[in-house]
């Protein structure tokens, strides 16, 4: 069982890396010590950690990590347990089972002579070459459509920033 951190509602799950140094920095910070320095050292620790394997991240590499709080709250405590002491820490033990069964009715009925198989496999291929044509009838109106649906993009996003922008009065 790993110890987690219980978060009060309404806290991200997850923040980056520079922002958790911060919410860790406040707390563990030195008389006499800047804050800027603070949040290096915590930050660095962090990214130990990580590299340590006693801190699991989600993201890309360094400053697009993010670090999902209850367990790096739960790492501080114990780096940190003077700084941390308030924050409650429990063991959960969740587990389940389950059991599925289900039947399934197949409405295939596989011939008693060979020319009828081969009737069946006939049909089959005749369906597949069917099938074959619409995909690629798909295919051509997706990249038809693809520069349409792009330049939408583009100019939504043209006309979103144009609706920030003040307007002249005229």
């Amino acid at each position: 069982m790993h110890e987690s951190a219980q978060l009060p509602l309404g806290h991200k799950p997850f923040y980056p890396l520079h922002e958790m140094a911060i919410l860790l920095a406040l707390r563990v910070g030195r008389e006499g010590e800047s804050m800027r320095t603070t949040i290096d050292k915590v930050r660095k620790r962090l990214l130990y950690a990580v590299g340590k394997g006693d801190l699991q991240t989600m993201g890309l590499a360094n400053e697009y990590q993010l670090f999902y709080a209850a367990q790096t709250f739960a790492w501080a405590r114990k780096k940190w347990p003077e700084s941390f002491d308030d924050i409650p820490i429990k063991q959960d033990a969740v587990a389940s089972d389950s059991l599925g069964v289900t039947d399934k009715v197949k409405t295939w009925v596989y011939p008693g002579t060979v020319d009828a198989c081969h009737e069946l496999l006939r049909e089959a291929y005749d369906e597949i070459e069917i099938l074959q044509a619409e995909l690629a009838s798909a295919e051509l109106e997706n990249a038809r459509l693809q520069p349409l649906a792009e330049r939408y993009i583009e100019n939504r996003e043209k006309n979103r920033r144009s609706a920030r922008k003040p307007r002249k009065d005229a």
